[in-house]
């Protein structure tokens, strides 16, 4: 990002998008990101220090996270007899199995000792389907409420209408998903992995590079942002809220001020 970063750069969800995006860091980072911590988030670097002064010094690891993830992977899709030089540009859709796609993920998991929430791989390209559905569910709500008290045609037809309109809706976004991840590449798997399970290939690899911790807190970021940055627009002064409340353990705190 070239100038002055913006406020909320990346679009966070100002009620509870840093939320999320804490607990997930912690869990793909396999640290505590405490109270006190966040606090003195208030850049993008605040967090990017934090995140490297929780894992320790750097030291080298003995292989290259993305491709010991990428191989790793890579072997699940030869037990089931897929071609073992699937390249990472190979699409899921022609490497997953469309019938029992949980338990081949279920033994992905098992084989390659990852987490792999696969059902959040795919990404709806806007959250007006969401935002529609709980719309439609409000609206079911109150045509109910009416329907139940004053049981007219109108009412009646009102709510059933209102019932089908929220099915039809979440059903949408069923599909959609399901569309997204399966159009999603092994290349996007590999960085999927990578943002869930930073922390176990710390310990298991025996080190860390700098980079690839900026390059995946940024992927991470993205997936909680309504507005994703590239990796040349992210800045150490890149700024995610200022001044906004942040809720965690039911403790309310604001980011504020540097790590430093």
């Amino acid at each position: 990002m070239s100038g002055k970063a913006t406020i909320n750069s990346f679009d966070l969800d100002p009620e509870w998008g840093d939320v999320d995006l804490l607990e997930h860091i912690e869990e793909a980072f396999d640290l505590e990101i405490g109270r006190r911590d966040g606090l003195r988030i208030t850049t993008f670097g605040d967090l990017f220090d934090l995140v490297c002064r929780k894992l320790g010094d750097p030291v080298t690891p003995r292989a290259c996270f993305s491709a010991h993830i990428f191989y790793r992977l890579r072997s699940v899709f030869k037990e089931v007899g897929l071609p073992c030089t699937a390249s990472p540009s190979e699409k899921l859709q022609q490497l997953v199995p469309h019938k029992g796609e949980k338990v081949f993920w279920d033994n992905a998991e098992r084989q390659t000792d990852f987490h792999i929430p696969y059902r959040m791989l795919g990404e709806l390209s806007s959250v007006w389907p969401v935002y529609s559905v709980m719309m439609a569910a409000v609206f079911a709500a109150i045509s109910g409420v009416f329907a139940f008290n004053e049981p007219t045609p109108m009412t009646v037809s009102l709510f059933v209408a209102s019932i089908i309109l929220a099915s039809l809706l979440c059903g949408y976004i069923i599909i959609r998903l399901a569309q997204s991840r399966r159009s999603s590449s092994l290349r996007d798997l590999t960085q999927f992995v990578l943002d869930w399970n930073f922390g176990k290939l710390v310990r298991e690899l025996g080190g860390y590079r700098k980079q690839e911790v900026w390059n995946t807190l940024i992927s991470i970021t993205n997936r909680h942002a309504d507005r994703p940055l590239a990796l040349s627009d992210v800045e150490h002064e890149t700024v995610f809220f200022d001044n906004v409340l942040v809720k965690r353990n039911k403790v309310t705190t604001s980011f504020a001020d540097s790590c430093n």
